[in-house]
């Protein structure tokens, strides 16, 4: 191999740094005492059984409900029931973590959906879920024959080290505990982000997840009925899809149930291409569980969808496969808001992909950066001697923009550029400046703004927004995010009666 394409192959892919990792590391190892204490902290670890195997007989098969008409389901109203069993498991569990936490941590519930395989025991010290496909990668046949079939559902309670939210600068990161094959003490959870547990959904897991979600809308008024999905990205394990949808739960102060949906990304940053291999086979999977969430929620729960990095490219593909299947699966009306942050995904093929999912998105939101280092070594890897001429197809991203390629913009949405928040420095290929919707509080208080309904050119967002702009080079408008603009600690909020700070 001529030695100028070893190098560069080099500094593609021998960065030492995640891509999209939401795992930072902590503090050091606890000493011998601590794990000594880990029973009297935590008390004894329970164990998750595995969903027992399913065969599917050809009178069970023939006894499958067929299409629905294209209509979403109505939300029923709620009716006196008895409590399940999981329901119980589930409520002490956030019960229980809450009493825990006391001064040191609070507690947050995030509902998942996952294609990824189960690990063997499920105990807290180890990890819940792989990076290998469970069963098809589509999920079809392993909970049921119908349209809403998802290969793993649950609910996890997630620790979170901020137990007064007054003295948390929202939109700034959270340290998360990452190390599998350890209980996290006491001390962990006062300076991590920790998972207090997981449970899996497993007698009747589509229905059991149906009531866990009306559960909460029920409680809330009908103005107040929101609903939040996210997808992870590239080098994200199934902990760090939970450990994000936390964060924004938390840090918007979203009463509605939030939802994630963890397709089976390897957690290793040299397996690029491999994730995206999994992230398109997941296509399918991520339909099911938005159609599923949709159905829970009900059709008057104004849903929204946020996507990072590798997963707006799996989520756009969802949105558009959505429309075409409405004619046999249903319709599953149009959501509030998509936004995509740090776009790794070619933008001539979200436009297609956009323009095929019709209204399904609703309003869509895509924030881009001239110095996303990880979409930058995305966009390198397609092209890894562009350097040699000027090449008329880039293959330029939508989450990132230069003087060349100019901005992604289009009439269908809105192109917020954050780079005023990104920094020049830093080697292609490493973390630098990849998650900013989530980690820069300016950044954070636009997206909050975005999910509560406030377009750019309100009158909320104009002392933090710059335009609209024109981009000489696409040809089209944008906005420029304003660092310093508002105090960090402003949120937009979602309320019945629109907004608040």
């Amino acid at each position: 191999m001529p030695l100028h394409r070893a190098i560069i192959l080099v500094l593609v892919f021998g960065a030492a740094a995640a891509c999209d990792a939401v795992r930072i590391p902590g503090a050091d190892e606890p000493e011998a005492s601590e794990e000594a204490a880990i029973v009297e902290e935590n008390g004894p670890l329970e164990e998750i059984p595995l969903p027992s195997a399913r065969t599917v007989t050809p009178d069970a098969r023939a006894n499958s409900p067929g299409p629905t008409p294209r209509t979403v389901p109505a939300l029923p109203a709620p009716s006196a029931r008895t409590v399940t069993r999981r329901e119980a498991i589930n409520s002490t569990s956030l019960a229980d973590c809450l009493d825990a936490g006391g001064d040191d941590f609070t507690c947050v519930e995030i509902a998942y959906g996952t294609n990824r395989t189960p690990a063997l025991g499920g105990g807290e010290e180890e990890a819940v879920y792989g990076r290998e496909f469970s069963g098809t990668p589509d999920c079809i046949g392993e909970l049921d024959r119908t349209a809403d079939g998802v290969c793993h559902l649950g609910v996890a309670v997630v620790t979170i080290n901020a137990p007064d939210k007054r003295r948390r600068n929202v939109g700034t990161p959270f340290k998360s505990f990452d190390r599998v094959g350890r209980v996290p003490t006491a001390r962990d959870r006062r300076d991590k982000m920790t998972i207090w547990r997981v449970g899996r959904f497993e007698d009747d897991p589509r229905a059991e997840m149906i009531d866990y979600a009306q559960g909460i809308i029920a409680g809330l008024n009908p103005e107040d009925r929101h609903a939040l999905v996210f997808i992870h990205g590239f080098n994200v394990p199934f902990e760090g899809s939970l450990y994000r949808a936390a964060q924004l739960k938390f840090d918007l102060d979203f009463a509605g149930p939030v939802f994630t949906f963890s397709w089976p990304s390897d957690g290793d940053p040299q397996r690029y291409l491999a994730d995206q291999d999994d992230a398109d086979v997941s296509v399918g999977a991520l339909a099911r569980y938005i159609r599923l969430v949709r159905n829970a929620v009900g059709p008057d729960t104004k849903l929204h969808v946020v996507a990072h990095s590798m997963g707006s490219r799996v989520t756009a593909q969802a949105l558009a496969r959505l429309e075409w299947e409405a004619g046999i699966h249903g319709d599953v009306g149009a959501f509030e808001n998509t936004i995509l942050a740090g776009g790794d995904i070619d933008r001539v093929y979200f436009g297609q992909l956009l323009r095929a999912a019709n209204d399904v998105p609703g309003d869509v939101t895509i924030y881009t950066s001239d110095s996303d280092k990880a979409v930058e070594c995305s966009q390198a890897i397609r092209d890894l001697f562009a350097f040699r001429s000027r090449r008329e197809d880039p293959k330029a991203r939508l989450g990132l923009h230069s003087a060349e390629s100019g901005r992604a913009v289009s009439d269908d949405f809105d192109t917020v550029d954050i780079s005023a928040f990104g920094s020049k420095l830093g080697f292609r290929c490493t973390n630098s400046d990849h998650a900013d919707y989530a980690q820069e509080p300016e950044v954070f208080w636009d997206l909050s703004c975005v999910l509560a309904g406030e377009p750019p050119s309100s009158s909320r967002r104009q002392n933090l927004l710059r335009g609209p702009i024109f981009d000489t080079v696409s040809d089209g408008d944008y906005w420029r995010l304003v660092k310093g603009a508002v105090p960090q600690a402003r949120t937009c909020r979602i309320t019945g009666e629109g907004i608040s700070e």
